[in-house]
């Protein structure tokens, strides 16, 4: 995360994540079914608080998607996302040629 003047982020306590997906409208049922195999190994996690995906209204929308996360920490979400289990995911999806995606997370 980027620190912005006045808008630093705590060493410790709450943060919410917001980020936002450019998928093309044909595959964002299965981006959306990824993304669930995702949300639950972070839901696991310890300082975990909530998620929720947003869809676009319009398939012409640049960002079909966007994730937002409450966590108990930097610390916490750091941990979740160094995870094998998340990274595999990750990689697994980052890796596959049928699906293009870009993530904007902040």
């Amino acid at each position: 995360m980027t620190s912005v003047p006045g808008h630093e982020t705590p060493a410790a306590g709450p943060i919410t994540v917001i980020n936002v997906f450019e998928v093309p409208a044909e595959q964002v049922g299965e981006f959306i079914a990824r993304w669930r195999a995702r949300a639950e190994i972070m839901a696991a996690a310890p300082g975990f608080r909530d998620t929720r995906l947003h869809r676009a209204v319009s398939p012409q929308a640049r960002f079909q998607l966007v994730n937002v996360a409450h966590w108990d920490s930097q610390a916490d979400l750091d941990g979740a996302q160094g995870s094998g289990a998340f990274q595999d995911r990750i990689r697994a999806l980052r890796e596959d040629p049928q699906l293009r995606f870009s993530a904007y997370p902040a």
